[in-house]
């Protein structure tokens, strides 16, 4: 199949703020899997939109992610990471509503959330405890929790 390229364009991509430390265990008396570790960690996303104008159909996406940060840290990774994307979508492109929305509010904190998958996987990889590999997260339930919280609507740049 030959794939078609989205009306939205990814211009560039930052990383603002890189946070991480290793928290060596308290006790080494028994053996620790790093996975079972990694999989009771805390994950915290925060993200916001920034349009830049509605004429030009520019877009920064901001996307902070915080892992076994805190309260109740355990051994092992800390990790803090921001970043930032530009977009663009397409305005040769006719969308509907609700493709048009998906597109500036859905898929850009996806593959932001994407590239710091890897960022943080590739950097712990030379870590005592190996790679942390960011699991999947359910978008659906953090754009609900935004919605809720009355914080989903872009800003305008200034």
């Amino acid at each position: 199949m030959i794939a078609q390229r989205s009306p939205l364009i990814w211009q560039h991509f930052a990383v603002l703020r890189w946070d991480y430390e290793f928290i060596e265990p308290k006790t080494q008396k028994k053996k620790i899997n790093p996975a079972d570790l990694f999989n009771r960690y805390k994950i915290n996303v925060d993200f916001a939109h920034q349009h830049k104008s509605e004429e030009d159909h520019q877009l920064r996406v901001f996307v902070k992610l915080d892992v076994n940060n805190g309260e109740g840290q355990l051994a092992g990774y800390r990790i803090s990471i921001e970043t930032v994307g530009f977009f663009k979508v397409d305005n040769e492109v006719k969308l509907d509503n609700a493709t048009g929305q998906n597109l500036a509010a859905f898929a850009p904190v996806n593959m932001l959330i994407g590239r710091i998958r890897s960022i943080v996987a590739q950097f712990t990889g030379l870590a005592p405890f190996g790679a942390y590999e960011l699991p999947v997260l359910d978008l659906n339930d953090l754009f609900k929790k935004k919605s809720q919280a009355g914080e989903i609507e872009g800003k305008k740049a200034e």
